[in-house]
């Protein structure tokens, strides 16, 4: 089976649902080329008042199975359609609910169709009701999605390289976030009194993305400390610097279908992690290393206040969270795509197959 996979971007979105897992497979000797945004896709079209009318592909190129990540854009829909119709398989990965983003998210304006016509998440969702198969990061992402088409839950897992970097606990502990306010405008101000109390017991606080504005949705006088926006490449790098990660979600249908991805790279790190009580945090958490919290401030404050004045708890947190990490490596758990792939080849050939690939 010959596959060819398309990620959205190149950030952690692209890395963690196909970029990786396609490398792994590649690696493993799977005949597995993954096109990263901007290379050539090696599928030519004619394309007429903006709508592809037609595509052309060379042997090379040619592929059982075709892979694409929100397929927003109306040409990406196009191209999904002209593949189907060439009997080819077609799965669509979708790691979020794109209709329902909180309007304060810079992706709300670019997504809505209502300001983006030819770029929304209605098209996205005709696209995977175009799709053979659609893949996603959680089981209530699979309650959406599946109502459109086939669909299968991959959960998010982290590169076997993360759990060994180096991270050091030497009984000063910085607790932090590493998020963007942007994307998380009713999440990070969850935080606000544990911040400032923390502040005022002597524990910095510190944020691993854009700085601008946070200190004003925390009820402080100024920003945070932290290294700011950073390079994807880098990312580790400022992470493992924490002592403790916190991941404030607040209670809203879109977050809770997010994946557990933010507290597994603490884990991944090392570092112990305490997250707010939504679905998949909490079962990260079951399995081990990390605390879920009420959403009250005084339940953020209690719990970041018992890890920072504890020392060795802290430290035995965190070494639990990256033993519960080691189970979910991309490299270990690559087969699931493929396989998962497979699923979709098989049920356009009208093979049946029974359940889904969910890890457990």
């Amino acid at each position: 089976m010959r596959v060819r996979v398309y990620p959205a971007d190149q950030w952690g979105c692209g890395h963690y649902r196909l970029i990786w897992p396609g490398q792994a497979l590649v690696d493993q000797g799977h005949d597995v080329t993954v096109i990263l945004p901007g290379e050539g896709s090696g599928i030519g079209g004619v394309v007429m008042n903006g709508r592809l009318e037609g595509i052309a592909m060379s042997d090379e190129e040619d592929a059982d199975v075709y892979v694409f990540q929100r397929p927003s854009n109306i040409m990406s829909l196009d191209l999904i359609r002209r593949l189907r119709g060439r009997g080819k398989t077609v799965v669509v990965d979708m790691d979020d609910d794109l209709s329902c983003i909180h309007p304060r998210n810079a992706a709300f304006t670019s997504l809505h169709p209502r300001y983006s016509p030819r770029n929304n998440w209605q098209i996205a969702v005709q696209g995977c009701r175009e799709a053979s198969l659609v893949t996603v990061s959680t089981p209530p992402l699979l309650d959406r999605y599946s109502r459109f088409n086939n669909a299968r839950v991959l959960r998010n897992c982290i590169p076997r390289r993360f759990l060994d970097l180096e991270h050091v606990d030497d009984g000063q502990p910085i607790w932090g976030w590493a998020g963007a306010l942007v994307s998380h405008p009713d999440d990070l101000p969850m935080l606000g009194a544990t911040v400032a109390e923390m502040n005022r017991l002597g524990f910095e606080f510190q944020i691993i993305g854009s700085l601008d504005g946070t200190g004003h949705s925390l009820g402080l006088r100024q920003d945070p400390a932290g290294p700011g926006a950073v390079p994807f490449g880098e990312y580790t790098d400022h992470l493992t610097k924490f002592q403790l990660g916190v991941a404030p979600l607040n209670d809203t249908k879109f977050n809770r279908s997010k994946s557990w991805l933010k507290p597994l790279e603490y884990a991944a790190c090392g570092i112990p992690w305490i997250a707010s009580a939504r679905p998949e945090y909490a079962e990260l958490a079951r399995r081990g290393g990390g605390i879920v919290v009420g959403d009250k401030s005084k339940n953020w404050t209690a719990a970041v206040k018992r890890l920072l004045t504890n020392d060795a708890a802290r430290i035995e947190a965190g070494q639990a969270a990256r033993a519960v990490a080691s189970e979910f490596t991309i490299e270990e758990h690559a087969w699931r795509w493929l396989e998962t792939w497979d699923v979709a080849h098989r049920l356009d050939q009208g093979m049946p197959i029974e359940g889904a690939t969910i890890l457990t």
